[in-house]
């Protein structure tokens, strides 16, 4: 049951994001093991999570191998933001994940 209610908490915070509110966030990267392919996901784990760490003007994610990174709170996705994604070797993941979610 607290799965479904976790659920519901971020599809609501993710909907108001794109349609709600001025485009007021950083900008997410999210990078991914050079070939990977296939979803990932971010689980919340309050205790053991990562912080997810302004740097240089965006949040950058970086994705296990296992496609699996626990972290200790979703709030920077909640915002309205725009976001992109990368290999590791710096090559860009043309897979509609870029884009400009402020419009």
């Amino acid at each position: 049951m607290k799965q479904k209610g976790w659920l519901r908490g971020v599809l609501v915070g993710f909907s108001f994001c794109l349609f709600g509110c001025a485009c007021e966030g950083y900008p997410i990267r999210f990078v991914l093991p050079k070939g990977y392919q296939g979803t990932f996901k971010l689980a919340l784990d309050r205790r053991k999570g990562k912080g997810l760490q302004l740097k240089g003007g965006r949040y950058t994610i970086v994705i296990p191998k296992k496609g699996v990174l626990k972290v200790k709170t979703f709030e920077p996705l909640y915002i309205r933001h725009r976001q992109e994604a990368f290999y590791a070797d710096g090559t860009r993941i043309p897979n509609g994940l870029q884009g400009d979610f402020c419009k």
